[in-house]
């Protein structure tokens, strides 16, 4: 622990040049309450980190809750429409006049649905925990199976692709048998397979 190192290190320091009467009420009067106001500090910033942290994951959650049950709403506007419904609110919340939106983004806007397939209320943005389901081989190679919102889907991704595994692991098998079998019979049919092998033996025994 490095903060630790660092105390021992002063009080170290300290008693170096002083007597172990000074030392200890020099760690009693200063050392320990700096050592305590900076595992305060340390205990303080953790919690403001994980404070602000929560509350941006709560802000984008709120933003993809938005899209809940407007699925029929939304089912036959394009980009542009939604560009527009935000420019008309976004002039309710300033002072100052807004620009005219270009008409050439908002043609671009208009050839894109609003509701895009896989990304409208993707559960990346709504769920408050999700599951990963990973495959690890024999090899070491790793698959990911995908991102669920319970354990029982990520449990049964896992499953599904396990059988599908063995199943192929199986079919190898039984493939590099047959392989093995024709290779055997080519060879075992080769005519020229015996007399090779004598002569092997022969150069054998005049070595």
């Amino acid at each position: 622990m490095k903060g630790l190192d660092i105390y021992k290190a002063k009080v170290g320091a300290y008693r170096a040049n002083h007597t172990e009467e000074e030392t200890k009420k020099h760690v009693e009067d200063v050392l320990r309450a700096e050592w305590q106001d900076a595992v305060y500090g340390i205990a303080k910033n953790y919690q403001e980190s994980v404070a602000t942290v929560a509350g941006d994951a709560a802000a984008v959650k709120k933003y993809y809750m938005t899209q809940k049950g407007r699925e029929k709403e939304l089912k036959d506007k394009t980009k542009a429409d939604i560009m527009k419904e935000i420019w008309a609110e976004l002039a309710k919340l300033t002072d100052k006049p807004v620009p005219p939106l270009d008409d050439e983004i908002l043609a671009e806007l208009a050839q894109e649905p609003a509701i895009i397939e896989g990304q409208f209320n993707h559960n990346w943005g709504t769920a408050d925990k999700l599951y990963k389901s990973e495959a690890v081989s024999p090899f070491g190679e790793k698959y990911l199976l995908g991102i669920f919102e319970t354990m029982e889907e990520s449990e049964k991704a896992f499953a599904e692709w396990n059988e599908e595994y063995e199943k192929a692991r199986e079919q190898l098998k039984v493939e590099r048998d047959q392989w093995g079998k024709q290779e055997q019979a080519r060879v075992d049919a080769d005519p020229d397979r015996e007399a090779f092998t004598a002569s092997i033996f022969a150069e054998d025994d005049e070595d």
